[in-house]
C-alpha cells in the first residue's frame, strides 16, 4: 500500500527555508507543524491500538511535566547568577 509510505515521507521531511520578507534572514522551518505531525500519529495509534495510544498520552504528560520542572530549575539557576552590565556583542553579516 502506498499511502504510509506517503505519510511517512512527509512527516519525515527536512525542513524547508523560509524567509519572512523581503530584507530578512532565511529561516529553517519544519515541512509540517510538529504539533499536527504529532497530532496525526496519536490518531493513527489510538485506532491501531487504543491502549499504545492511551500509553503514549500518559508519556506526553509525562514529558510535558518534566519540561516545565526544568525550565523552572533553569530560571531559578540563571536568576542566581550575577549580571554583568557590560556584554560585548560582536555580529558580522556576510
Amino acid at each position: 500500500m502506498l499511502l504510509p509510505l506517503v505519510f511517512n515521507n512527509i512527516e519525515n521531511a527536512p525542513p524547508t527555508i523560509h524567509q519572512d520578507d523581503a530584507g530578512g534572514m532565511p529561516r529553517l522551518v519544519p515541512f509540517i507543524d510538529p504539533e499536527k505531525r504529532a497530532a496525526a500519529v496519536l490518531e493513527r495509534a489510538r485506532a491501531a491500538d487504543p491502549q499504545a495510544a492511551g500509553d503514549l498520552e500518559d508519556m506526553h504528560g509525562l514529558t510535558q511535566i518534566y519540561e516545565m520542572a526544568v525550565a523552572g530549575i533553569r530560571r531559578v539557576i540563571t536568576e542566581s547568577l550575577p549580571v554583568s552590565d557590560e556584554v560585548e556583542v560582536t555580529a558580522q553579516r556576510r
